[in-house]
């Protein structure tokens, strides 16, 4: 029996919520507790998830305040109907937010689960609590009620994830440090303090109070699809530019692509940070810039380089740090393109510095390039295989290579699934 397709299962979840949501709302009304107010509410809440973003690997949906606004408002039975409701927009919206069946499904996952968190411990922890507070003005009890339904929400939502993901094949370490990045961080924190103030707002103000207030957090989840999107513009437009460039060379088609993702992995296990994860992957693309200021007779000469040749060759990591130097976001990367050619003893060029003076990311585009250009055919020589590779890296390390970076290397390709992924992008 072959298991349930992705898209199966995204109909088997729609079929589940259309049933739960008929009941909850049937028991709503049955109890008295389904008003115009809620109604408004839900469908703040549903039409909230046209602003979904999703960042690496997390949704983070504006809705999710709506929700937790509705438990303390209308109590845990309302509130879960709202939560269901709301789960309907990732459906209107699919193709809107272009979500993928996998991304489906886990947000439903995540949101459910985290939604069930939340409402266990409102009902059994908070609600009790709240019996003789007045929730129309601020005080501590409300706002540590609130803090704490917020924190439990999103770290279930958060646990979640990292668990589908990791059981998918994404790193662990990579999902966790997630949620220390500046902008997840920042997100978390709009949401929080939007549910702390919309539930007095609304005890106030009314549900049109409440409505009003979600305006600003629907321009802040806007802005930050925007600054995303930026971002993967970016990223295409350096791959745009550098296969423009690779693609009058068929020796080094998708070299800086196979370089980038090397150096990613590289610097997932050295712990660096998605930010600087980001970075890393831009210099690594346009590493060998340079050599778009280079005769191309010299670059793929087949025969041995001239001391003029050579000198040519040598100049080109300080040549695209040169060209890319107008380029302000870029600034920060130049130095690790301009000694990418550095070795570990003091040898290399354009500057011979030792490796302690040579920047950590350089030495990481170093290793992968050389790594990536063994295993690759060149006008002058053939493809060595990724053991022989291997073996020269090791050979080579603590005099050309950083011996720590070659260490990962070979935890690399001990990977079947890496090596497979790798000999899938090499040139024909």
């Amino acid at each position: 029996m072959k298991p349930p397709t992705l898209e199966r299962l995204s109909v088997w979840f729609l079929t589940g919520l259309i049933l739960l949501f008929l009941y909850l709302l049937v028991q709503c009304i049955l109890k008295g507790l389904f008003t115009l107010d809620l109604f408004l509410v839900a469908t703040a809440a549903l039409l909230l998830r046209f602003f979904d973003v999703s960042f690496i690997g997390h949704l983070i949906s504006p809705s999710g305040g709506v929700i937790l606004a509705a438990f303390f408002i209308f109590g845990p039975l309302p509130g879960l109907l709202a939560m269901v409701f709301s789960l309907f927009g990732l459906f209107l919206f699919r193709r809107t937010l272009k979500f993928s069946p996998p991304d489906l499904t886990d947000a439903l996952v995540q949101t459910l689960g985290a939604s069930g968190a939340a409402v266990l411990v409102h009902q059994y922890v908070i609600g009790p609590r709240l019996g003789s507070v007045d929730l129309s003005t601020y005080s501590l009890t409300l706002f540590l009620s609130l803090a704490g339904t917020i924190a439990v929400y999103y770290l279930t939502a958060a646990l979640l994830t990292i668990l589908i993901r990791t059981s998918s094949g994404g790193d662990p370490r990579r999902l966790v440090g997630t949620l220390w990045h500046p902008l997840y961080l920042a997100v978390f924190c709009v949401l929080g303090l939007s549910t702390i103030l919309l539930v007095p707002v609304y005890f106030q103000l009314g549900v049109a109070g409440l409505l009003l207030g979600l305006l600003p957090l629907c321009v802040f989840f806007y802005a930050v699809r925007l600054y995303l999107r930026m971002r993967d513009v970016y990223r295409q437009a350096l791959q745009a530019l550098v296969s423009s460039i690779e693609a009058m060379d068929p020796y080094t088609h998708g070299h800086s692509d196979r370089v980038a993702n090397l150096c990613i992995e590289i610097g997932r296990r050295l712990g660096f940070g998605e930010n600087r994860l980001r970075l890393l992957e831009y210099a690594a693309y346009l590493h060998d810039m340079g050599k778009v200021t280079i005769d191309p007779a010299i670059l793929h000469k087949k025969g041995s380089l001239t001391e003029v040749e050579w000198a040519v060759i040598r100049s080109h990591p300080s040549e695209g740090a040169e060209i890319l130097k107008p380029v302000g976001f870029l600034h920060k990367i130049l130095p690790w393109i301009a000694h990418h050619h550095e070795k570990a003893d003091g040898t290399g060029y354009p500057e011979a510095l030792p490796l302690e003076r040579t920047p950590l990311e350089a030495r990481i585009i170093s290793a992968a390039d050389a790594f990536d250009a063994m295993v690759s055919d060149r006008p002058y020589r053939a493809a060595l295989s990724i053991e022989e590779t291997v073996q020269e890296m090791r050979r080579n390390q603590n005099t050309q290579f950083d011996a720590r970076i070659v260490s990962i290397i070979c935890q690399l390709v001990a990977s079947a699934d890496f090596v497979r992924w790798w000999r899938e992008r090499l040139p024909l």
